[in-house]
Parts: C-alpha cells; structure tokens; sequence
C-alpha cells in the first residue's frame, strides 16, 4: 500500500490503544463471567466514545489513532457499534487494515506488526 511510515505508526497506535475506554468501565462488568444484561452490553460499548475522549486529552495522538479506536467495533456490514457504518460508511484508515482484523480475537501477537509491514509495501 506504500502508506507514509507516520500514517503507520498512527494506525499502530489506535491499534494498540484501541480499547483504553476500557478503563472508565466498572470492573464489576468488565470481569463479570455470566452473560451480561442489556444495559451492561450498553455500558461496555461506551468503552469506544471514553476512548475517544481520552485520547483527544493526550497529547502526541493524533485524528488516525482516534478513528482506528472510534471504529475498531464497526463491521463492514453495518452491524457494529457505535455508528452501525457499512460499506462506504467506513473512513479510509478501515480500508488500510483487512477485514479479519476486525474480527480476530487480541491479543494476537504479531499481527499489529505484521499489518504495518504490509501497509509499508
């Protein structure tokens, strides 16, 4: 794809930091081992907006890394969350990383570093 090394590392980034919005959710639903309610899995999908709002406060991460996080739980056919995008509906830093990627269970070791590989070709 021939991406510039700084679009990479940004996508790098977002990939790694994709659910810091984890850390504002109640460990009681986080850690919790029975099918979660309703509201629970309500609660659990905010983890992408806190994301997003706590990396507009760090300094150094920029708008790539902030749109891998926001969408890493869209799905192609529109049936992820939050904005239920499809098809076109996803920016182009989606179309940067393969479908599979969006939906492999992480930690997967190597494979951020294998697809930034790919994205320097």
């Amino acid at each position: 794809m021939k991406l510039p090394r700084e679009v990479i590392k940004e996508i790098a980034l977002g990939g790694l930091l994709h659910d810091v919005g984890k850390a504002r959710v109640a460990d009681a639903i986080l850690n919790k081992p029975a099918k979660l309610s309703d509201d629970e899995f309500e609660h659990i999908k905010s983890h992408v907006a806190q994301g997003v709002a706590l990396l507009r406060q760090t300094p150094g991460v920029g708008e790539t890394a902030m749109q891998v996080t926001s969408e890493h739980h869209e799905r192609f056919d529109g049936t992820g969350y939050p904005g239920k995008l499809a098809g076109a509906g996803f920016r182009s830093t989606d179309r940067w990383l393969p479908s599979s990627m969006s939906t492999m269970p992480f930690p997967r070791t190597g494979s951020i570093t294998r697809e930034c590989r790919r994205l320097r070709r």
